[in-house]
C-alpha cells in the first residue's frame, strides 16, 4: 500500500504555523486526503474474530482440512468420508469428486484453479483440475498439511517421517523444505509478507516457525494439545486448532482468543473465506464461521481504510506526526 498525504496549513497574522492531529475533523484542523493503491488480497484484515459462531455446513463424517480457493469457493476433505467436496461462499454444496482416495487429509488450490491435495493413506500428493479432474499423482509418504508458497511451488508435511517436502505446480518433488524440529507435522501455513513457514505439530503439541529457506528459527507456541492445523491471518495473526477450541496468537506467540466452535469433537481443518472469516471443520463434520470483526468506521473517516492494512497505515501516520512535530517548532 502506498499512502499519499497533503495538508492544509492554516495561517494567522503572526506566524504560520502546521499542525497534524490524526482522525479529528473541523475547522482549523487537518485536512487529509489519501490515494492507496493496494494489491489484491484474498482475505480482508480483522482485528478479531466473532466469538460466536454461525452454521456454515455440516459434513456428516469428520472434516479433515479445509481451503480457499481463487473463485472464493470452499473446498473441504474427509478422512473417513474418502472425499473431497466444494461449497459455495454460503456453505451450499456443490460438489463431490476424488479418484482413488484413500484417507485424504490436507487440501490446497492455487492461483490458477489447480487443486492439490494429500492422499494419506495411499502415500502421494494428488492434482486436480478446477472442474476436479485428476490430473496426476507423486509418491510422498503419509501427506498431510499443504501449503502454496508465492512462486507457486507445494509445501507438504509427512506424518511420520517427520519432515516438509517441497514441490513443483506440476508435482515434480524438488527435495526437503526441512527436517528441523518436526514431530508428527501436519497443518502448514505462509505468511505471505515474509514468507515465514509455520507447522503443526501434533507430536509435541507445539506450532514451529522456519524462514523461507526451511532454516528453523523458534518454536511460536507449546502446549496445545490435540494441535492439528494452522493458518495465518491478514494481520499476521496465528489461528491454530485443538482438540477443544480455536486459538488466536499475535505474531509473537502471545494468546489473544479462543474460539469455541458449534459442532462437538476435535477441530481440525482450518481456512480463511473470501471475506477473512474464519471457518473450523470437526470431527462431527460440523464446520463453524467465525466472522471477523473489522475496525470500526466511526471514528474518522480515514478509519475505513484501516482494513485494508492497518499496521503500515498507523506507521504511516507516526512518521507524519513526528515530521509535522518538527515543522512546527522550526516556526
Amino acid at each position: 500500500m502506498t499512502i499519499q498525504m497533503s495538508r492544509i496549513i492554516r495561517s494567522s497574522n503572526t506566524k504560520k504555523r502546521a499542525s497534524f492531529r490524526s482522525c479529528r475533523l473541523g475547522l482549523g484542523t487537518v485536512a487529509l486526503t489519501a490515494t492507496l493503491s493496494l494489491s489484491p488480497s484474498k482475505a480482508a484484515v480483522a482485528l478479531s474474530y466473532n466469538p460466536t459462531g454461525v452454521f456454515f455446513a455440516n459434513t456428516g463424517v469428520p472434516t479433515s482440512d479445509l481451503a480457499l480457493t481463487s473463485t472464493g469457493e470452499i473446498l473441504a476433505t474427509s478422512y473417513d468420508g474418502g472425499w473431497i467436496r466444494r461449497y459455495n461462499s454460503s456453505g451450499g454444496l456443490l460438489s463431490q469428486f476424488g479418484t482413488n482416495l484413500n484417507g485424504p487429509w490436507g487440501i490446497a488450490a492455487d492461483s490458477t484453479g489447480t487443486i492439490f491435495a494429500a492422499n494419506f493413506n495411499a502415500n502421494e500428493l494428488q492434482r486436480y483440475n478446477s472442474s476436479g479432474v485428476l490430473l496426476g499423482s507423486t509418491p510422498f509418504n503419509e501427506p498431510g498439511g499443504i501449503a502454496i508458497e508465492s512462486s507457486g511451488n507445494v509445501l507438504v508435511s509427512s506424518y511420520s517421517a517427520p519432515s516438509i517436502g517441497r514441490f513443483s505446480s506440476t508435482g515434480t518433488f524438488l527435495g526437503t523444505f526441512t527436517t528441523s524440529n518436526l514431530s508428527n507435522p501436519l497443518g502448514i501455513a505462509i505468511n505471505s509478507a515474509t514468507g515465514e513457514v509455520l507447522v503443526a505439530n501434533r507430536g509435541s503439541d507445539s506450532i514451529t516457525r522456519y524462514d523461507s529457506a526451511g532454516v528453523f528459527q523458534s518454536t511460536l507456541v507449546s502446549g496445545l494439545p490435540g494441535v492439528i492445523d494452522v493458518v495465518i491471518d491478514s494481520t499476521g495473526d496465528v489461528l491454530v486448532s485443538t482438540a477443544t477450541s480455536v486459538q488466536r496468537f499475535n505474531g509473537a506467540g502471545v494468546l489473544q482468543q479462543t474460539l469455541i466452535p458449534l459442532g462437538t469433537g476435535e477441530i481440525e481443518g482450518l481456512t480463511l473465506d473470501g471475506t477473512g472469516s474464519l471457518l473450523a471443520g470437526q470431527r462431527d463434520g460440523t464446520i463453524t464461521r467465525f466472522t471477523a470483526i473489522p475496525v470500526p468506521f466511526a471514528f474518522c473517516p480515514l478509519w475505513g481504510f484501516l482494513p485494508l492494512g492497518i499496521r503500515r497505515l498507523k506507521q504511516q501516520f507516526s512518521k507524519l506526526r513526528n515530521r509535522s512535530s518538527a515543522q512546527e517548532s522550526s516556526f
